[in-house]
């Protein structure tokens, strides 16, 4: 609305960023489901025998396959963020090793695998 050589401007940046975090947060969890479904499936090969060093552990109770899980967070003004995560006790044991025993990575080579395509999930991207 022109008041003679002032134009008046509505603020629209509340209710976009909102707009935006609502496209957001469907793709976020997508993706963090696919990546905990590569995580389990890096998981999968059976037990025995075991696992050598520096390969994904082999599946002997299907314990730490269930444990691998997604969630989603959200903090404020900085929007949702997912988490893919596992709450097995030995999980962290097993992907850095101990000193009795070598790492046997599983976590990181799925989160390798997917890192390029973290930069392609944007608020109003069409990229996957």
């Amino acid at each position: 609305m022109k008041m003679g050589r002032i134009t008046k401007f509505r603020w629209y940046g509340e209710q976009v960023a909102q707009w935006a975090m609502r496209l957001m947060e469907p793709r976020l969890h997508a993706k963090a489901e696919r990546i905990a479904a590569d995580i389990r499936r890096e998981l999968s090969t059976a037990w025995p025998p075991a696992s050598a060093p520096g390969e994904s552990p082999h599946r002997r109770s299907g314990h730490l396959v269930e444990s691998i899980k997604t969630k989603m967070v959200f903090r404020g003004l900085h929007g949702p963020s997912a988490m893919v995560y596992t709450d097995s006790p030995y999980a962290p044991m097993l992907e850095f090793g101990t000193r009795r025993m070598a790492a046997r990575p599983f976590f990181r080579k799925v989160i390798e695998l997917h890192r390029p395509s973290f930069s392609k999930i944007r608020y109003l991207g069409r990229n996957r």
